[in-house]
């Protein structure tokens, strides 16, 4: 009994080891068969490829862009008059007023400003100290050219994701402006347009096809699944012959002895005449 344990206990480790060395042979061939540098492109993932650049996903984009599009609209027009069009604050005047066309343009910069380098003190300071230097750099000296880039920036990245303009870029400009806004220790709803607008970025071939993207993107050459315009005439390349002494002028010669063989034959068969030709063929 005992000679049979371990007889079955000794085949057990053999299967074992000769298992674990055939799939060790496996793994070191299948390494040795990669070469990364020979694939130039890796082949996007069917999951990404039905999120964001499937058409059927374009009104889900529809939605997220136009709550995030209304979102930087709103911020732009209190800026820009004073007055809240937010759903929750419609109407309401804004304690500081505009930011931009009025006699104290820049002020509101300026509070913003030290606002965020009073938060630059401490172990674990909300405004880091380069942030802070490139405020009191670049930003407090020029509050006024800062006051209309922003107002008017945060004006087109709304109008460009309600009306599907260019949504790729102009969602990107929203992140930039977001992740701004987040070093400059401003929350509020700048984590959530930022974390929706990388994914409008991500979705930019689909994102506006539901808006003026799904015209303005082919004109500019951008490829799409599909053709959007299709041409009912068929191109077919034509190649004119040499001309013949039928289509010469008065002031052509034929001169046989600068002619090949293969243009003195082609000089006596019918050529076809350019004004036969459509329109839409390319003449070569």
């Amino acid at each position: 009994m005992r000679f049979t344990t371990s007889s079955n206990a000794s085949d057990f480790t053999h299967t074992v080891a000769s298992e674990t060395t055939r799939q060790a042979r496996r793994l070191t061939g299948a390494i040795r068969r990669v070469h990364p540098e020979a694939a130039t492109t890796i082949p996007e993932p069917p999951l990404a490829r039905f999120l964001f650049a499937d058409r059927r996903m374009a009104w889900i984009w529809l939605l997220i862009r136009i709550y995030a599009g209304y979102a930087w609209f709103a911020a732009g027009w209190e800026k820009l008059t004073g007055t809240s069009i937010d759903i929750g604050s419609f109407g309401e005047k804004s304690p500081g007023g505009p930011w931009v066309f009025t006699t104290h343009t820049g002020a509101a910069i300026q509070g913003f400003v030290h606002g965020a380098l009073a938060q630059t003190t401490g172990a674990h300071a909300n405004v880091q100290g380069w942030y802070a230097s490139f405020l009191q750099t670049f930003v407090l000296p020029h509050p006024a050219f800062w006051a209309y880039l922003i107002t008017f920036g945060e004006l087109a990245v709304g109008l460009g994701l309600i009306l599907g303009v260019l949504t790729g870029i102009a969602a990107f400009f929203g992140v930039f402006m977001n992740l701004n806004y987040l070093l400059a220790g401003a929350i509020s709803t700048n984590p959530i347009l930022g974390f929706l607008g990388l994914f409008l970025v991500l979705a930019w071939r689909i994102a506006g096809y539901y808006g003026a993207d799904r015209y303005l993107l082919p004109l500019i050459g951008v490829p799409w699944t599909g053709p959007l315009v299709s041409y009912t005439d068929t191109a077919q390349p034509v190649t004119l012959s040499p001309k013949t002494p039928e289509m010469l002028s008065d002031t052509d010669t034929i001169d046989p002895t600068s002619q090949s063989p293969n243009a003195r034959n082609h000089a006596t068969k019918p050529t076809t005449h350019a004004s036969t030709l459509s329109r839409s063929a390319p003449i070569r």
